[in-house]
């Protein structure tokens, strides 16, 4: 009896010194495999949907060309109102993205759209126009901040440039070579030209004066920015599109612009002109006043 149970414990001493080395061999391979798991995980990649709604009146109008204006993660993506109002926008699948309405005339409104808790993903937004007495106070307002610059007003001889501009609708280009300096930006227009019987295009330098920094011109942005002319008989006529370098679009384009380089600027305005251009005006703002609008005034002849 006694021997039976010395062998019981040597054999219980053996199987135990095997165990043990085979059960940290056991542990480290699966320790070993949860890290390959974890590396192999791919990096969560944020899905898109469309999202498609149509522009009203509030008495149910299509509006066509409503600036719509995508806040989500990144830069704002700028997509137009088709003529039935119609608009098709890619949206993140998960959280709440804003979305901006802007036209003249009609109050800018901005909605919150979440596809994930919202089911629904065709809609139809309607705008408020802006009753005729917010119509006539508009202007006013915009003529009081035109030389104003931030909370500074700024001479106007330092904003506007009174010269020449020869124009010629028969040979269908105006020679200029007016400069203006605004925000330590050199604004120096080389020409307008003729591209259709409805149609001219004003080309311009700007240089950015001191350390680098962004740029934004308008061209028809809202009540958020706009570029226009005016000519000799009080028809106004607001910029169809805008170029900034390699950029373009009918909203607003911006560069970064470095110091001392030149960059070409041309700003398209769709409309009848009937007579001589009286005022070329560019909307303009960049970083180093907080985005804050001024406007680059020239009056070709004065």
């Amino acid at each position: 009896m006694q021997y039976i149970t010395k062998k019981s414990k040597y054999t219980l001493a053996f199987i135990l010194l095997i165990s043990i080395p085979m059960f940290i061999i056991t542990s480290c391979t699966t320790t070993q495999n949860k890290e390959r798991q974890i590396d192999s995980v791919e990096p969560i990649v944020k899905q898109e949907k469309l999202f498609e709604f149509t522009t009203e009146t509030k008495s149910g109008v299509p509006l066509k060309d409503v600036i719509v204006t995508v806040n989500a993660s990144g830069a704002p993506e700028i997509a137009y109102s088709d003529e039935n109002g119609y608009v098709k926008v890619k949206i993140p699948s998960e959280g709440d993205v804003r979305i901006n309405l802007k036209k003249e005339g009609y109050e800018t409104q901005t909605i919150t759209v979440n596809l994930n808790t919202q089911q629904s993903i065709n809609r139809r937004y309607r705008l408020r126009e802006i009753n005729q007495t917010q119509s006539n106070k508009a202007p006013a307002d915009n003529s009081a901040n035109n030389n104003v610059i931030g909370n500074n007003r700024v001479n106007d001889e330092s904003s506007n440039v009174r010269k020449s501009i020869t124009n010629n609708n028969n040979n269908s280009e105006n020679k200029a070579s007016n400069s203006v300096e605004a925000q330590d930006f050199l604004f120096n227009i080389e020409n307008c030209r003729k591209t259709s019987s409805d149609e001219k295009q004003c080309t311009l330098l700007i240089t950015n004066q001191v350390e680098e920094r962004k740029l934004v011109i308008y061209g028809n942005y809202g009540r958020g920015g706009q570029s226009r002319i005016i000519d000799s008989s009080g028809n106004e006529i607001i910029a169809s599109r805008v170029a900034l370098g390699k950029k373009s679009n009918r909203a607003y384009v911006s560069s970064v612009m470095l110091t001392n380089v030149p960059i070409k600027a041309t700003i398209v305005f769709k409309g009848l002109i009937e007579k001589d251009i009286n005022t070329i005006s560019i909307t303009a703002s960049s970083k180093s006043n907080s985005y804050k609008n001024f406007n680059v005034n020239f009056f070709p002849n004065s």
